[in-house]
C-alpha cells in the first residue's frame, strides 16, 4: 500500500501539528485516544491517561474540541453530531476503519449528522466502509456522508470504501468539502435495484463544492464517474495538481462524469481512465468545463484509446482548452480539433507525456503508476504561471514554479525528488 509523505516530511509536518495543538485559540479542548486506553469515567482530556475509543471521546467532547489519535487502527463508526476535529499520527499510522478487511462492514466509517458542523480530519486514513442499506440515504457515502456543513481533509488517505448507490468514499449533499494531499483510491460504488451507482469515489450534489488540490484519485470504480460525479446546475469542482488515473465507469465517465455542474481543472492529468460508454476521462453535459495547464494522456472509452472522445467527450458543453496536451485533440490553430472544443490557445500537438511509471487504461481500476514527467517530456515549460496561483508546491509536495515556465500536469520537472512527499510505496 502507498502512503503520502516521507519520513522526514512527515516528522516536520507532525512537529508543525504539535506546535498547531498547542495554541487554545484553535480549540476548546484537546481529548486523546490511543489503543489500550481507557474509556472508564474518562473525559479524554490528558495524553497519559488517553481514551480507548474515538466514539467515547465523541461524546466527551464539545464543538470545537479537537481529538487527537495515537497511532493505530480504530474499528468504528462515528456519527459527528458537532463541530470537531480529529488529527491523527499520520496516514499509514492511524487509521479508522469500519472492518478489519474490505467488504465485510455493515455501515459506513463516519456519518455527519447535520448539515450545521464542520468535520476536519488531519493525518489519517479512512477505510472500508460500506453503506449498505438498499435505500437512499443510507445507502450512500461508504466512507464519509455529509449532508452539508464543510468537511477538510489534509493528508487523508480514503481507500476500499463502498456504497451501494452514490458517493463510494464521500457522499456530500450540499456541503462543502476541501482536500489537499489528498489519497482517494480502491473505493466502489456499486448497482443495485437496477439502478446505476455514481461516484466511485465522491458524488457532488446538492450545491455542493468540491475543492482539491495537490490529490489523487486513482483505482476507483463505478457505473457513471469513476472517480467523481458532479450533478445540479449549482454544484461545483476545482481540480489544482491533482491526479485522476486508473478510474474505471461501466457507463460514462472514467474519471469524472459531469452532468450541468461547473467544472474548473488547473495542472493536472488525467491517463488510464476507462469508461464503457462515453469519456474515458472525463464526459461532461454541463456549464462549458475549463481546463489549462493539463494533460489527457491514454484514456479509452467505447471510440477507442486515446480519441478525442477518450479523453473528453463534451456532449452539450463547449470545453475552454488552454496550455494543456488532450490526445485527439491537436496543437492550437489550424490543426485543433474542434469536436474538442474551444482552442484558447497554447495547446500542445499529442505527443507522449513520457511518465515515470505509466499503465494502460486496459488494466483499470488501478491504483499504481506514477505521472511525473520524466527527462526531455514536450510538457515540460509549457504552461501559463498566471493559472497556478495560490500554491507553490506539486503533487509531491516539491517546489513549484522551476526555471521560470509551470510545467503542465500535476508535477514540476526539476526537483530532486529522492525525498519526495509522494504516495510513496
Amino acid at each position: 500500500m502507498k502512503t503520502l509523505c516521507s519520513n522526514a516530511l512527515t516528522a516536520a509536518a507532525f512537529a508543525l501539528s504539535a506546535l498547531v495543538l498547542s495554541s487554545p485559540a484553535l480549540a476548546q479542548t484537546d481529548r486523546f485516544v490511543a489503543p489500550g486506553g481507557n474509556n472508564s469515567g474518562n473525559t479524554c482530556t490528558s495524553a497519559g491517561s488517553p481514551c480507548a475509543t474515538i466514539g467515547h471521546a465523541l461524546g466527551q467532547a464539545s464543538g470545537g474540541d479537537r481529538i487527537v489519535l495515537a497511532a493505530g487502527i480504530y474499528t468504528e463508526s462515528l456519527n459527528i453530531d458537532r463541530s470537531i476535529e480529529i488529527v491523527g499520527n499520520g496516514m499509514s499510522e492511524s487509521i479508522i476503519q469500519a472492518a478489519a478487511t474490505p467488504d465485510t462492514a455493515s455501515q459506513r466509517v463516519i456519518t455527519v449528522a447535520s448539515s450545521s458542523h464542520r468535520l476536519t480530519l488531519r493525518h489519517l486514513t479512512v477505510r472500508h466502509g460500506y453503506a449498505s442499506a438498499t435505500l437512499q440515504p443510507g445507502s450512500n457515502g461508504g466512507g464519509i456522508y455529509l449532508p452539508g456543513g464543510d468537511l477538510e481533509l489534509e493528508h487523508v488517505a480514503l481507500v476500499a470504501n463502498r456504497c451501494r448507490s452514490n458517493g463510494g468514499a464521500i457522499y456530500n449533499g450540499g456541503g462543502e468539502v476541501t482536500m489537499t494531499f489528498a489519497d482517494l483510491r480502491g473505493n466502489f460504488a456499486t448497482l443495485v435495484e437496477g439502478s446505476f451507482g455514481r461516484g466511485g469515489a465522491i458524488y457532488n450534489t446538492d450545491g455542493s463544492s468540491l475543492v482539491a488540490v495537490n490529490s489523487w484519485f486513482r483505482g476507483n470504480i463505478t457505473a457513471q464517474g469513476g472517480a467523481i460525479y458532479n450533478f445540479g446546475t449549482d454544484t461545483a469542482i476545482d481540480l489544482t495538481n491533482v491526479a485522476v488515473t486508473g478510474n474505471f465507469a461501466t457507463n460514462l465517465g472514467g474519471g469524472i462524469s459531469n452532468f450541468s455542474g461547473a467544472l474548473l481543472v488547473t495542472n493536472s492529468v488525467f491517463s488510464a481512465n476507462r469508461a464503457e460508454g462515453d469519456g474515458g476521462g472525463i464526459r461532461t453535459g454541463g456549464p462549458d468545463p475549463i481546463i489549462r495547464n493539463s494533460v489527457f494522456w491514454n484514456n479509452q472509452d467505447q471510440t477507442g484509446t486515446g480519441t478525442f472522445r477518450a479523453s473528453i467527450s463534451s456532449g452539450v458543453s463547449n470545453p475552454r482548452i488552454s496550455h494543456s496536451l488532450v490526445q485527439g485533440c491537436g496543437a492550437s490553430g489550424t490543426a485543433w480539433n474542434s469536436d474538442c472544443g474551444q482552442d484558447i490557445g497554447n495547446n500542445l500537438a499529442a505527443q507522449n507525456p513520457n511518465f515515470i511509471e505509466a499503465i494502460t487504461p486496459a488494466s483499470a481500476p488501478n491504483a499504481s503508476g506514477y505521472f511525473r514527467q520524466n527527462t526531455a517530456s514536450p510538457i515540460i515549460g509549457r504552461g501559463n504561471n498566471a493559472y497556478i496561483t495560490g500554491t507553490s508546491t506539486d503533487l509531491d509536495g516539491l517546489a513549484r514554479i522551476i526555471d521560470g515556465i509551470v510545467d503542465l500536469g500535476p508535477y514540476e520537472f526539476g526537483n530532486d525528488t529522492l525525498f519526495r512527499d509522494r504516495f510513496e510505496p
